[in-house]
């Protein structure tokens, strides 16, 4: 990445604060280039818009190859399929293709409206406020077609919500981890899958190292595992993960899906 010629990504702590993140966080994505290691700007996607609205693509396949794209493989929703990397949703009757995605620290999103034979792309540099892009995405689908646009009100009602869940989170977080317990966490742990991680201590601060990546974490005080303790910093704000002692040593449990992790201190 050449020096001052990218956006630096951000995101946000548990009080809802954006925050910038270091830029080499982004590296995590390398080993799965086509999911998200490609960095781009606007003009390079208003090549591709111009291209996809032409009415004889410049550079692309013909438009009957170029239908193949949003051919329907497999069905998502009541309202959506996935074609050959491509998303195809409607907007009152209208086909959108489009397709979205986000790293640690940027989120983009691509549309194009070939009834209407425009397109817009949405390229930020932060990680969270999926809710804000989906709304701004209707707001510029309503001005493509003339339609009423609701989606101040719709903004205002999703903000309430925000705040008032992160209110909620806070009443629900510890101050800190105790010292007794934090002196038996800290240490070192293999996480099988997940790698090695430490636990450490930083003038009282319950730290989760995984080497590049380096969060604070503390108590929930309501759970439903007896002993939860979520972390409160990015670029991994709000993951949490259980401790269970066993033989003498605390065990971190981690299930943010279906998967069950467990690093073991060593």
């Amino acid at each position: 990445v050449r020096k001052r010629r990218y956006a630096l990504p951000h995101s946000e702590n548990i009080k809802g604060e954006v925050v910038p993140l270091n830029v080499k966080h982004e590296g995590f994505a390398t080993p799965y280039a086509p999911a998200g290691a490609l960095w781009s700007t606007a003009e390079d996607f208003s090549k591709l818009l111009a291209a996809l609205t032409a009415k004889t693509p410049k550079g692309l396949p013909p438009r009957e190859q170029l239908e193949a794209l949003w051919k329907m493989r497999a069905k998502v929703s009541a309202h959506a399929t996935y074609g050959l990397g491509w998303m195809t949703r409607r907007y009152k009757g209208t086909k959108v293709h489009n397709h979205g995605g986000g790293t640690l620290g940027f989120r983009a999103y691509f549309a194009y409206l070939p009834e209407a034979r425009g397109a817009y792309v949405i390229l930020t540099n932060g990680s969270r406020g999926g809710a804000m892009l989906g709304l701004l995405s209707k707001r510029i689908e309503a001005l493509f077609f003339g339609q009423k646009d609701a989606s101040a009100k719709q903004l205002a009602f999703i903000s309430g919500r925000i705040k008032a869940q992160l209110s909620k989170l806070a009443g629900n977080l510890e101050e800190a981890v105790a010292p007794k317990r934090l002196a038996q966490l800290v240490g070192r742990y293999d996480g099988g899958e997940l790698g090695a991680l430490r636990i450490r201590n930083v003038k009282g601060r319950a730290i989760f190292d995984t080497g590049p990546l380096k969060m604070a974490f503390l108590p929930l005080k309501k759970a439903p595992k007896k002993e939860s303790y979520m972390l409160i910093e990015p670029p991994l704000t709000g993951i949490t993960f259980w401790v269970e002692d066993k033989q003498g040593k605390p065990e971190l449990h981690f299930e943010p899906h279906t998967v069950h992790y467990v690093a073991k201190k060593k």
